[in-house]
């Protein structure tokens, strides 16, 4: 008996420890870089139907590209999500963090940075109306973001900033003698903070105007039908990666900031217009070095006027929607690259590492879909660059032995494996201003 009663007291002690432990919460921290357009919404319908205050962060599609190059210097990567792993996220579209089960979970009322955080920098604040009067109605983000990739994500319990970089706003761009109307340091991330994070983060697509989580009910999925879903590690990175090239003048900000404009640019933000960021921050750690009268080279070579003009003929927010891994990886310059290398693996007995390399990442590169895994783009990545060096040696060692019809064969495969390889880099650390629309 004695020793029924202690299995039957362990057993319901494992139950019971196990109960508590399925019903904790956790933390979660949220880390958002690149330039973000970010809105407050006061009025989005929870599933009671009743008000609960959202944070909406919006990507501008015109500032990021599926189909990097290695010479790219002025896109970002497009949006990904990750917790170490994670996928790329496809636009245009509004999309909705569930947070478990839940979209739009009560949080805080509002964006608010943390106490016991320094006040050092914050994200750079435009205003949709009169900022000496109060707002008659909301930013209409539903119509802003069409085009755009649109998150939905509950309001953190507060912010702090993921680092701040120097920088000038102008409202023309004629001189570097022109006034700035700011100077000052902005955030160029942050982390959103929530003590009652989720065990799971799952991604939902919503309707158009969507405006309540009844109309955020499709789980988005894979080609293979998977789920897009990602544990709670403690944090979540939702990240517009930088360009994989070195530009001291970050044409890439200046780019991205036109981009940015072009949706939420109004009579209230003229004085804004411009940006240019700092060529460094000088020892105090709180001002930068920007050009002037005597140096301005990055000035000018900043066609800004043009970029605006050009904001809405991006050809990639098409290619984006049908298939990002299509556009990422050039499927079918993918196909006739290894078409060529085969052929000529079939003269050149060194060459078929090479080839094998590169079969191997276009049989990967055809089984993605939309919302390809980060691990996966990379894995192919990492075969192109390896049938890259094959040929690289082939070359080295036969480069009598090949004829120059098929050498120039040989380079034009490798360039574009190349290209295609630029496209699954994460990309560097971004300096793009997050901005807030008020």
């Amino acid at each position: 008996m004695k020793a029924h009663s202690c299995v039957a007291i362990c057993f319901l002690a494992v139950v019971c420890c196990s109960c508590v432990a399925s019903a904790q919460t956790y933390h979660l921290d949220v880390a958002l870089e690149g330039p973000w357009i970010l809105y407050e919404e006061q009025h989005f319908k929870n599933k009671n139907k009743q008000d609960v205050a959202v944070l909406i962060a919006i990507a501008p599609t015109g500032a990021t590209t599926a189909t990097m190059s290695h010479r790219d210097k002025i896109h970002h990567h497009i949006p990904q999500l990750s917790t170490g792993d994670g996928y790329y996220v496809p636009g245009p579209g509004i999309y909705c963090f569930k947070f478990d089960d839940e979209c739009a979970p009560a949080g805080a009322k509002s964006l608010t940075l943390g106490t016991g955080y320094p006040p050092i920098g914050k994200p750079l604040e435009l205003y949709y109306h009169d900022s000496t009067q109060t707002a008659a109605t909301g930013w209409p983000w539903q119509t802003k973001s069409n085009g755009h990739v649109a998150l939905i994500l509950p309001m953190p319990d507060f912010y702090s900033n993921d680092g701040v970089w120097p920088m000038k706003f102008r409202a023309t761009h004629k001189s570097i003698n022109d006034p700035p109307t700011e100077t000052g340091l902005k955030s160029i991330g942050l982390q959103l903070h929530y003590s009652k994070g989720p065990g799971w983060l799952r991604l939902f697509t919503c309707n158009p105007g969507a405006y309540a989580v009844g109309d955020c009910t499709n789980p988005a999925k894979d080609k293979k039908g998977n789920p897009i879903a990602v544990i709670n590690t403690g944090t979540l990175r939702l990240q517009m990666r930088a360009p994989d090239t070195t530009d001291a003048c970050d044409h890439h900000v200046r780019f991205a900031y036109h981009q940015l404009y072009g949706i939420v640019g109004s009579q209230y933000t003229k004085d804004y217009s411009y940006i240019e960021p700092a060529q460094n921050v000088k020892p105090d750690g709180l001002t930068g070095t920007f050009e002037d009268a005597t140096h301005h080279e990055c000035f000018d070579h900043d066609d800004q006027d043009t970029i605006q003009t050009a904001v809405a003929a991006t050809p990639d927010a098409a290619a984006q929607a049908n298939n990002v891994a299509q556009s990422m990886l050039n499927v079918g310059l993918l196909e006739s690259a290894d078409k060529g290398l085969s052929n000529l693996a079939a003269k050149y007995e060194g060459l078929d590492p090479a080839k094998n390399a590169l079969h191997d990442a276009l049989v990967g590169a055809s089984q993605l879909g939309n919302f390809p895994r980060i691990s996966e783009v990379r894995q192919i990545g990492a075969l192109l660059n390896d049938s890259i060096g094959d040929i690289e040696r082939f070359t080295a060692k036969e480069k009598g032995q090949v004829s120059t019809s098929d050498w120039g064969e040989l380079e034009r495969i490798k360039s574009e494996e190349e290209d295609i390889a630029a496209g699954t880099k994460n990309g560097g650390d971004c300096r793009a201003s997050i901005v807030l629309m008020k």
